[in-house]
């Protein structure tokens, strides 16, 4: 009796929501079909399931592999040799780049923020977005902790904490109500910070 192994694919999981983004930009989140994104991987419904236990998670897969990507990118310009003040600029200007080149797929988190909510679910409890945003600000307040560290004065750590998280909601929000003109705000913003730290440790 002849056996059959089941027909073994690469990197399926990747492949899945390579495809599964398209279809979120092109269709929306509450357009987009299972069904059609496993036609074009060429596989089974159920090997979706296998790796993604619904079509919310599979989005939530996506937002997080963006933002994955993008906190990869700004630890390693946190990590060059350079002036810190230039760092934080590359640093605020490479999450404006990510952010306004997939800006269709972060606005579907606001939809799924919808869904969830007129299903009664808390949208807080899946740690995808929030895990990755507190990363990103941290390496922010990194960078801040030596800005202020070569300015007399001190300013207490928690506070720069603040201020890093700060800062990523700043850049999230001209991302989301202008991303045209988001890169051209990033000098003022990282004008801004340094101005605070500068000003605040002067005053201690």
């Amino acid at each position: 009796m002849e056996i059959i192994v089941p027909k073994i694919l690469p990197d399926i999981q990747n492949r899945i929501l390579a495809i599964a983004e398209n279809h979120f930009k092109d269709f929306g989140f509450e357009k987009t079909d299972m069904r059609q994104i496993a036609t074009e991987a060429e596989i089974a419904i159920g090997t979706i399931y296998i790796h993604f236990q619904n079509k919310e998670e599979l989005y939530l897969q996506v937002i997080e592999r963006h933002w994955r990507n993008t906190l990869e990118k700004i630890e390693a310009i946190s990590k060059q040799e350079a002036d810190e003040k230039q760092l934080l600029s590359l640093i605020l200007q490479q999450l404006v780049q990510d952010m306004t080149d997939r800006k269709s797929v972060n606005s579907l988190w606001m939809e799924v923020g919808a869904i969830h909510h007129q299903k009664g679910f808390d949208l807080a409890e899946n740690k995808h977005f929030s895990i990755k945003h507190d990363q990103i600000s941290q390496t922010i307040s990194k960078i801040l902790k030596k800005i202020a560290g070569n300015k007399p004065g001190c300013i207490q750590p928690d506070v720069l904490d603040q201020l890093g998280n700060f800062a990523f909601v700043m850049v999230v929000d001209v991302c989301m109500l202008d991303p045209v003109t988001a890169a051209s705000r990033i000098d003022l913003i990282a004008d801004l910070l340094i101005t605070f730290i500068e000003k605040s440790g002067s005053s201690q």
